[in-house]
């Protein structure tokens, strides 16, 4: 399976150097995938959202306030619980949404593994949860188990479908 990646740069202003998410960019991801369907044939139900760090925590506000979007959703570097916990009160995407959640052991969110997996067990997602040996980075080994975890719920949710 081919998969394409399409990353877009958070503009938002951060405490520090560089740019962050912010909860306005919803708009420029919904406008981005319309502009992506212009002239490139995909199969809108087959989207992907990831997000690392801080990007993580607004993509979780990017998957509930607008689940039609996207069929999976990744997250690294940071954990679920407390930061987002309020979102999960507006809507009810665990049956909708899979999910795979890394959180590195060397992290400094490392404290936050423990709760965030046991808020996503409690909500029932279908999710994989990862904590390998590392930092506030993502490795080509947690993009191939996040991929390998999408294909499998995407397309086994699309086999139940027909």
């Amino acid at each position: 399976m081919n998969h394409a990646v399409i990353a877009v740069h958070g503009m938002g202003d951060t405490a520090g150097p560089g740019f962050s998410w912010n909860t306005d960019d919803l708009n420029k991801v919904v406008e981005l995938l319309e502009d992506v369907a212009k002239v490139a044939k995909y199969d809108a139900k087959r989207v992907l959202l990831a997000g690392h760090s801080a990007g993580s925590l607004v993509g979780w506000y990017m998957v509930v306030k607008r689940p039609d979007l996207f069929a999976f959703y990744g997250q690294t570097a940071q954990g679920v619980a407390p930061a987002v916990n309020w979102l999960f009160k507006e809507a009810k995407i665990a049956e909708k949404i899979p999910v795979y959640f890394g959180l590195g052991t060397k992290d400094p969110n490392q404290p936050n593994f423990e709760p965030s997996k046991k808020l996503l067990e409690k909500l029932k997602f279908n999710f994989k949860c990862e904590a390998p040996e590392i930092g506030h980075t993502i490795t080509p080994d947690e993009v191939k188990n996040m991929l390998a975890h999408f294909d499998a719920t995407v397309k086994k949710d699309a086999a139940q479908k027909k």
